[in-house]
Order: structure tokens, then sequence, then C-alpha cells
């Protein structure tokens, strides 16, 4: 499987042969500021910090091909790891099992994330498989949109990345990228146990 990774729009490609923006999560690699002129990009805003991330795992079909738990558990090792467990720097983490995109959306207006991690399935033409309800991109762009503009009226954190950790998201993470500053996702399928150990998330300016 190949990763995409969208800023706002500007779409950054795999790598001939690679993974293109991807590492494992144990991997710690130094991240450069790109320069936003020359992408003819403004600077984003400073993101909060610590950041929330709202973790959302829907395996749809019921099956056990998809390891919510393990991939929840290296994500909560990896923020252990890079800041400490009791760290007040460490971003928090919360996770919501088998949720439709309504109850999703509640728990964004609760929790404020900055960011929004869907481990679930999905594909091209039929969109993101959540409980009970497949959910094309285009029908949640308006709603994150309300929300972010509500929540930066009331001082609140608005969503600023979505990661779309299934298997040929990559379309619908560029859909997505309408709505917030960046957004994750895969362009072919893939095996869990690669998902699981995609970074799904810059860390402290690391991975």
């Amino acid at each position: 499987g190949q990763v995409v990774a969208v800023s706002r729009k500007k779409v950054v490609e795999p790598a001939a042969g690679g993974l293109g923006v991807v590492a494992p999560l144990h991997a710690v690699a130094e991240w450069a500021e790109p320069n936003w002129a020359d992408l003819q990009l403004g600077k984003p805003d400073a993101a909060p910090w610590p950041f929330r991330i709202l973790f959302v795992g829907v395996n749809s079909n019921e099956k056990a091909d998809l390891n919510l738990m393990k991939e929840y558990e290296k994500i909560v090792t990896a923020l252990e790891t890079t800041f400490g467990k009791s760290s007040t720097e460490k971003p928090s983490l919360k996770q919501i099992p088998y949720a439709t995109w309504n109850e999703v959306l509640k728990e964004i207006m609760r929790y404020h994330p900055t960011v929004l991690h869907l481990g679930c399935h999905s594909d091209t033409a039929e969109g993101i498989r959540l409980f009970k309800n497949t959910v094309q991109p285009e029908s949640m762009i308006d709603a994150i949109r309300v929300w972010n503009s509500d929540a930066r009226e009331q001082g609140r954190h608005p969503i600023r990345v979505i990661v779309v950790n299934a298997c040929e998201s990559a379309e619908h993470a560029k859909t997505l990228s309408e709505s917030v500053d960046f957004t994750i996702g895969h362009c072919a399928s893939l095996d869990d146990d690669k998902a699981i150990d995609v970074v799904v998330i810059n860390l402290n300016g690391k991975t």
C-alpha cells in the first residue's frame, strides 16, 4: 500500500517505489518545516498544545480483520515514548468504538480534538465505512466546516488533521482536505499490520 498526504489541497505524493510520508511508529524522523511560499500556501496557525486526538475505530464487517485495539495501543505507546507517561506536554487520546457519523460529531463537540483518526474500512467508490452506515466524505465536509467555524468563534480548538487509516482512502482524504489543514489516506489496499505500523500523526516535530 501507499500513503498520500494532503496539506490544504496540496497533495504530497508517495515517492517512487516507496511509501511517501510514512515510517514505523517506533522510528524517529526529524520534521523540517516546508517553505510555505514555494507551496503557495500561508503558514498555518500554531496548533494547541498539548493537542487532542479522537480515535474512532470501526470494524464494519464484524470480522477479525482489523485489530483496532492494537492500533490504538500503538498510538498510546508512541505518545508515551515521545513525551513520557505522566508528562503534561503529552497529547491526549480518546477512543470511541463502533460509532456512527452522528455519534462522532457529538464526540467532536464534547472533546474538541485537533486530530480525528478514523481506523476502519473504506473503498474509493462506496466511501468510509463507519458503524451501521457508509459515509461519503462530501457529506462530512459541511459538518466539519460548521464545527470548525463555531469552535474558532467560541475560542475552542477546531479539527486541523484527519487521518483515514483505511484501504483505498486517498481520494477520501483529498476530499476531506477541503475542510481541514491536513489529511492522510492510503492509495490502495493494505493488510492490517501494515496499516497499524504507519505513522499517522506528527509528534513534537518528530514521527
